[in-house]
C-alpha cells in the first residue's frame, strides 16, 4: 500500500525530469521497491534499508529486533 501511495503522490506532483529517491530504514525499503516500479527515478539512496532481516541480525545496532521479527 505504501508503494502505491508514493507512486500516486509522484503522479499527482508531476515533477519535470527525473526524481531521486532517498530513505532510511522503512524509507529505504520503500525506495528499493519504488526504484523497480517506474523509470522516473534517476538514483536511489538507501540508508539502513530493512530488506534482509537475516543480515540485520549481524549488522544492526538492535539485533534482537531482527531475531524477534524473524521468528
Amino acid at each position: 500500500v505504501d508503494v502505491e501511495s508514493c507512486l500516486a503522490c509522484l503522479e499527482h506532483a508531476r515533477p519535470q525530469g527525473k526524481v531521486s529517491l532517498f530513505g532510511g530504514s522503512h524509507g529505504g525499503f520503500l525506495g528499493a521497491h519504488l526504484s523497480l516500479k517506474t523509470d522516473k527515478f534517476v538514483c536511489c539512496v538507501m540508508r539502513n534499508p530493512v530488506i534482509d532481516v537475516r543480515v540485520l541480525k549481524f549488522t544492526s545496532d538492535i539485533p534482537d529486533w531482527a531475531v524477534v521479527e524473524g521468528m
